[in-house]
């Protein structure tokens, strides 16, 4: 036989209880906001100039490589980002990828001495 549990009437809590909880996420959210708005600025700042040296340095960001791999490949990247990369032709940009906590995109290589993005 199932066993209910106290049913409780709903109520509001006062607003000194829950201030603090409610400016953490509007804190979290407005980070994230601004986050992916400097997410889609790097995006165009690597279409337009087909690299992100500059954009990177100026806002004081460090670029990460994977250097190349297949799919068969197991590397320490996370799924989406892998499927995202195999995706793309040589050249393309994918567009930002919305994760938990990062805001990454990938540009595609073909070979092991790629050069300047054509």
């Amino acid at each position: 036989m199932p066993r209910w549990k106290k049913i409780q009437e709903a109520k509001v809590e006062p607003l000194d209880k829950v201030k603090n909880q409610i400016l953490t996420l509007l804190q979290d959210r407005k980070a994230k906001e601004v986050a992916y708005d400097e997410a889609d600025q790097a995006y165009a700042a690597a279409s337009k100039e087909k690299q992100l040296d500059h954009f990177a340095q100026e806002k004081k960001l460090k670029l990460r490589e994977t250097g190349l791999f297949s799919s068969g490949d197991k590397i320490d990247l996370d799924l989406k980002i892998k499927d995202s990369a195999l995706a793309l032709s040589k050249g393309d940009i994918s567009p930002v990828l919305r994760l938990e906590s990062r805001l990454p995109f990938s540009r595609s290589w073909t070979n092991k001495n790629p050069g300047p993005w054509n």
